[in-house]
């Protein structure tokens, strides 16, 4: 989660909505996800609600790398968690 607050501090620091989004998705996730593996399961067997849950990874996956900026290295997560800490408001001494 301090992901959340090191990119919503690079946009405005919005913290509050950046939480409360996490939150919703999140929780979406722990509604839908029972309720339709529940419904598949019965209706059309175990190997259906799997392999159902695993095309709709699969697809989720193709939007998560487009708006996270594709595949993500060590050196790409180095340099941005660098600049991020070299932002801090410089101290004015007399």
């Amino acid at each position: 989660m301090s992901e959340i607050a090191l990119i919503a501090g690079e946009h405005g620091g919005a913290y509050g909505q950046a939480y409360g989004l996490f939150n919703v998705a999140f929780s979406g996730g722990f509604l839908v996800g029972p309720l339709w593996g529940g419904y598949v399961a019965e209706r059309a067997g175990w190997s259906v609600m799997v392999g159902s849950l695993a095309g709709l990874a699969g697809v989720s996956a193709i939007p998560v790398a487009i708006w996270t900026g594709g595949w993500i290295s060590v050196r790409d997560m180095r340099s941005h968690f660098m600049n991020a800490f070299r932002r801090r408001p410089q101290v004015v001494r007399e």
